[in-house]
């Protein structure tokens, strides 16, 4: 994931929902109003623990986020995968443990502004979704039908919530090792770490083309 990629992957796909103009707007205000949900911490863990509402948002949009990340949703998850992988390299020697263990938290410091540029592009999505789907019904009827139909769901998503939730996990990707093969899983993933998102955006776009 990158600090772009609700432009690159969502916009698209809401605009296929509501119309360009209404989602860039949507997205633009939805980041703007992710900063003030950002609560400065060294653990990647911390960064949207949720705990006080800004003023930007409202009642509604402030549950939402907090059972989104009640859910997982809004998770580091390559971030914490990076730092799995590196605890890997721990070997049976003490040597190999202390370099081990010294690598994992070389990882997990270099990984901070990478898991937050996650975890913030994930709260925007969301964010976006909700606002749009709330705001206009037609949106939110259009994206039921959509789920249902390309294939993704057997029903369609119930309340609101539910959509944004749909729309984040289809275009915010999953590229954690259960997605690649299995012997890519250990110290090779780091290498092919992001192999997975051309993949992934080519499969977006011709989801999206039935949008």
């Amino acid at each position: 994931l990158n600090m772009f990629q609700p432009f690159q992957t969502t916009l698209p796909y809401l605009s296929g929902i509501g119309g360009t103009t209404k989602a860039a707007r949507y997205i633009t205000g939805a980041m703007r109003d992710m900063l003030s949900t950002v609560e400065p911490h060294l653990n990647p863990d911390e960064l949207f623990n949720l705990t006080k509402k800004p003023g930007r948002l409202t009642a509604d949009e402030w549950e939402f986020l907090k059972t989104m990340r009640q859910l997982g949703e809004i998770e580091p998850f390559m971030t914490r995968e990076l730092s799995g992988t590196s605890a890997m390299r721990t070997t049976m020697t003490d040597i190999g443990r202390k370099f081990g263990n010294a690598m994992q938290r070389v990882s997990v410091l270099s990984s901070l502004m990478f898991s937050a540029t996650e975890q913030a592009s994930r709260v925007s999505t969301l964010l976006a979704s909700y606002r749009m789907f709330r705001d206009d019904p037609k949106a939110f009827a259009k994206v039921q039908k959509f789920a249902v139909e390309s294939g993704h769901l057997t029903e369609p998503p119930k309340t609101i919530a539910d959509a944004a939730q749909f729309v984040s996990e289809l275009t915010m990707f999953n590229m954690d090792r259960w997605n690649r093969p299995h012997m890519l899983q250990g110290l090779e993933g780091v290498a092919l770490q992001f192999s997975q998102w051309p993949i992934m955006m080519t499969q977006l776009a011709f989801t999206m083309a039935g949008v």
